[in-house]
């Protein structure tokens, strides 16, 4: 990797760590495509990135720098096989040259379509290992980059995702446990009001949820600031 490339990953990188620092909410597939488009545009030679979810038999594109990654990986679902499939279901990565400079003749379907409708010279595949099934996409431009300068970029970018994952379930687990004390509050609060047992004032919210077709935890707020009663009548 040169000292340039280097330095302009690692200050964006800098800057996403910060971003993930901050006490705003994230959003995680913005943060996921920034990753991707650093990945795109500070390594020479890679064209495209994505990042497909889910088990191999029903793979979604989860984010994408750009369409051209977008339609690369709906090549590989509708041919039913391919790189990121293949480390999907096998956890290890997948390099695939599509220029003809290899002996590899893997996926002969998806190589004609991957070569004719979307220009690619070759694909890498990277199992993400971050808590659900997951594949980092890079495809490569013809020429492509130099490989160590792509496993370099690869692994960063994979690092990057990880920390992305890590601050979406740390976020999650704090919305859930404020959802779990709100609702907690106004269980106690409709008990002493109405003299209701737990399951009582329990069943009271959700039937006030279900009638007015809102969330458990929104009735619940509102019974908590004294809003509604969610009692009999």
């Amino acid at each position: 990797m040169t000292s340039t490339t280097a330095a302009d990953l690692a200050a964006h990188l800098l800057d996403l760590a910060i971003l993930l620092a901050a006490p705003d909410p994230l959003d995680r597939a913005r943060s996921e495509t920034a990753v991707l488009g650093l990945l795109r545009d500070h390594v020479p030679g890679v064209a495209s990135v994505s990042v497909t979810r889910g088990p191999a038999h029903r793979p979604v594109t989860v984010a994408s720098s750009d369409a051209l990654a977008a339609r690369a990986d709906r090549i590989q679902y509708e041919s039913g096989a391919g790189p990121c499939l293949h480390a999907l279901a096998h956890d290890e990565m997948v390099v695939v040259d599509l220029t003809g400079g290899s002996d590899d003749e893997r996926w002969p379907a998806f190589r004609r379509r991957m070569t004719a409708e979307a220009g690619i010279g070759g694909v890498r595949s990277h199992p993400l290992r971050d808590g659900s099934p997951g594949s980092l996409n890079i495809y490569l431009g013809v020429p492509g980059p130099d490989p160590d300068l792509v496993a370099t970029a690869a692994a960063a970018a994979r690092l990057a995702l990880f920390a992305v994952a890590t601050r979406a379930r740390a976020d999650q687990l704090s919305d859930a446990l404020a959802t779990s004390r709100t609702i907690g509050a106004a269980i106690g609060m409709l008990m002493a009001r109405h003299g209701w047992s737990r399951d009582a004032a329990f069943t009271a919210l959700r039937e006030a949820s279900q009638h007015t077709n809102r969330k458990l935890r929104d009735v619940a707020a509102d019974v908590v600031a004294d809003r509604v009663d969610a009692g009999p009548g």
